[in-house]
């Protein structure tokens, strides 16, 4: 994604079969992301702001419209390292240490973790839970959590 990081959503729509009614959750949504800026999903409950946020991460499909993340797909996007989540809820396997967790994506992707051990470190810094690298999620506070959850 080297020059452009710009998101753009051109006509997305996506519906759900639930109780063998669909439901549409987004309906022809176009949505430009310049590079830098920052920008806010608004609105009720409901209203398709996880739904598009999955779509842009590869997730999930559209079932109609075009999506692009700098110029790649959201699939080609997140497989280059090039987009992130960080869930409401923590979403750490309670089986793995902070460091497991972190490098969790790396395992995803076949990524050597050893290849990346300083970067893992230097994210465990950043986030304040230095000394806890090998703690479990149940060990830790909700805001422990959620930091080392923001780390992967």
């Amino acid at each position: 994604m080297a020059g452009d990081r710009s998101i753009r959503l051109a006509n997305v729509s996506k519906s759900f079969v639930a109780r063998g009614e669909t439901f549409t959750a987004l309906d022809g949504v176009s949505l430009d992301c310049e590079p830098g800026s920052f920008t806010a999903l608004i609105g009720p409950s409901g209203c398709g702001k996880s739904t598009l946020l999955r779509l842009a991460l590869g997730l999930d499909q559209p079932d109609t419209g075009e999506i692009r993340i700098g110029g790649l797909t959201p699939k080609q996007a997140t497989a280059s390292g090039d987009t992130g989540v960080a869930f409401q809820d923590a979403a750490l396997l309670p089986w793995r240490s902070v460091e497991a967790n972190i490098a969790l994506p790396l395992d995803v992707i076949g990524k050597p973790r050893a290849a990346f051990a300083d970067r893992i470190s230097e994210l465990i810094q950043l986030v304040g839970l230095r000394g806890f690298e090998t703690s479990l999620p149940g060990e830790l506070s909700g805001g422990m959590r959620q930091r080392a959850s923001i780390a992967r």
